[in-house]
């Protein structure tokens, strides 16, 4: 296994936003009503995305078994031209979740493909 960070133009997108999905499913569903749309624009706005801060955990054959979100000294403040819903779970993530310092690490998510929780990955 190895860590990798996230490139929308080599990895796999969809994989990407079902373990993004995963991570805060509720908030997602009282927002797009269903999985499959809220997994839709989540891929969309993954190519918009600056993912610095997205890494990628894979196995040995290149696929993606998990995802980590951090951010070091200081939470994002951008807010990128996307989905509206989309852009309210950004505004509860930056006013709700964190306050994020200089020195600070924050781990925003982790998620690893369900098939394979359990595991102690």
């Amino acid at each position: 296994m190895r860590y990798e960070t996230f490139n929308p133009h080599k990895h796999d997108i969809v994989k990407v936003a079902k373990l993004v999905y995963d991570v805060d499913y509720r908030t997602f569903d009282m927002l797009f009503k269903s999985s499959d749309k809220a997994i839709e624009r989540i891929s969309k706005s993954l190519m918009d995305e600056d993912m610095e801060t997205f890494t990628v955990l894979l196995d040995d054959d290149e696929n993606i078994i998990g995802l980590l979100i951090y951010y070091i000294d200081k939470f994002p403040k951008h807010f990128y031209l996307k989905s509206l819903r989309l852009l309210i779970v950004d505004i509860l993530d930056y006013f709700v979740l964190c306050d994020v310092g200089p020195g600070d690490l924050y781990i925003a998510e982790i998620a690893i493909d369900d098939s394979l929780r359990g595991q102690g990955l």
